[in-house]
């Protein structure tokens, strides 16, 4: 649209066009071989430079399970468990905007056989659980919805009669009372905890479990792995609840980076050797 936005003056260089010629021309520029040009269709990095991306990605994974232990049921935690080998073949998951987006995205399994979905409403948190029955109807598959506390009571209204719908769908909540997106900010420490709750934590006091049994749905709280495996792979609507706390959700953050970080800083000569599957698709003429 050609709008500036960047309100801290950091942005060298901008491009304002249609972006899929944008895509296209990107596209071009990142496979140019070093002798056939940008239509070569050869990768213009070297197999080193991808060597040590899946390197980094094995090592922070490694490092990853080894902060989240078995028994964890940290909000990182849940968000590698519900994108792991242990649900469901076939399982969609529906993601929340806000920090489930982003656990998914920092600390999800590699499992296979889990396709994610997410889209952002107006107010970012909109349309999370219509979506999810959007998606166990549309594709008939076990669906899951994570998403926090704000949210479900956002879009509680969504659960209207669905406890007459004949679906495979398990909302599960990560309850942490509030806003635990806002506790990773600067005004976290540079407000006082009165205000900070008042501003950013909001917390609402709503009893998800209550809430969801007035809508007539099986509503549960889960405290092990185990039991939150257990939940979502029970047959109709339900709901999950998973109680968190936003201070020790940041905690739990710190660790994580902090392990991931000296994994992936460990030169490529120290660092021990790491196979990872790979599978080559080739076209013939």
């Amino acid at each position: 649209t050609g709008r500036v936005i960047d309100p801290d003056h950091v942005v060298a260089r901008r491009f304002v066009g249609p972006i899929g010629e944008f895509c296209a021309l990107l596209t071009a520029e990142l496979t140019s071989g070093a002798t056939g040009g940008a239509t070569s269709g050869q990768p213009s990095r070297s197999p080193e430079w991808m060597a040590g991306w899946v390197r980094a990605e094995a090592q922070a994974q490694v490092a990853i399970s080894a902060v989240i232990s078995d028994d964890s049921m940290c909000e990182p935690a849940v968000s590698r468990l519900l994108t792991s080998a242990a649900v469901r073949p076939g399982t969609h998951l529906v993601v929340a905007s806000s920090m489930p987006i982003r656990d998914v995205e920092w600390f999800g399994s590699n499992g296979e056989g889990v396709t994610v979905h997410s889209n952002r409403g107006a107010n970012g948190i909109d349309g999370v659980i219509s979506t999810g029955i959007g998606v166990a109807l549309g594709s008939a598959r076990p669906t899951v919805v994570l998403l926090g506390d704000i949210a479900m009571c956002h879009e509680s209204s969504s659960l209207t009669a669905l406890a007459r719908r004949h679906l495979d769908l398990a909302i599960v909540v990560v309850d942490n009372d509030g806003g635990a997106i806002f506790s990773f900010l600067p005004q976290a420490t540079a407000l006082s905890d009165e205000q900070f709750e008042q501003l950013f934590g909001t917390p609402h006091g709503t009893d998800i479990v209550a809430l969801a049994a007035a809508h007539g749905l099986p509503a549960v709280t889960v405290e092990s792995p185990a039991e939150l495996l257990a939940a979502v792979h029970r047959n109709g609507p339900c709901v999950v609840r998973v109680a968190s706390d936003r201070a020790a959700n940041v905690a739990c953050h710190g660790r994580l980076h902090a392990a991931v970080a000296a994994a992936v800083s460990v030169p490529a000569s120290m660092a021990p050797p790491v196979r990872v599957p790979v599978q080559v698709q080739v076209q013939g003429d």
